[in-house]
């Protein structure tokens, strides 16, 4: 698939989220220049505000059980703005199989390397938590 296709399947698994989160109740935003080769204001897919809460979404789409990378770039920036500002961050996978959104704490990854943060397949599974379930969570 190419780049363009790809970022077509990426915006719709972001607002998909988005659609999801505004139906909870948080104020939801896409950041649409957070992608790969564009110029980063904000390295982040979706940002969600709610009563006392800032939530911050990385999006991933996965057609397979493929295991989900995230830059180190971006990995640090969220952990960052988890310490400096107290906001919550999260990596959400939509697999086709399990046709919902799987969120995982971006501190809590499967593996790292000097490149990248990767999350398993596995992993989500086992360790994600629904968007409704955080969402309805003090944190």
């Amino acid at each position: 698939m190419g780049g363009k296709n790809v970022y077509k399947l990426g915006k719709q698994y972001e607002l998909k989220l988005l659609r999801l989160l505004t139906r909870l109740g948080f104020l939801a935003f896409r950041v649409p220049a957070s992608g790969r080769g564009r110029k980063r204001t904000l390295p982040v897919d979706v940002v969600a505000i709610g009563r006392n809460r800032v939530i911050l979404f990385e999006v991933k789409y996965r057609k397979n059980k493929a295991i989900v990378e995230l830059e180190l770039n971006r990995y640090n920036f969220l952990i960052n703005a988890k310490k400096r500002y107290g906001v919550e961050a999260y990596i959400c996978a939509w697999y086709t199989d399990v046709k919902e959104f799987l969120c995982v704490d971006v501190e809590d990854y499967s593996n790292m390397t000097s490149y990248c943060a990767y999350y398993s397949y596995l992993h989500f599974l086992r360790n994600g938590r629904k968007v409704q379930d955080i969402v309805n969570s003090k944190t």
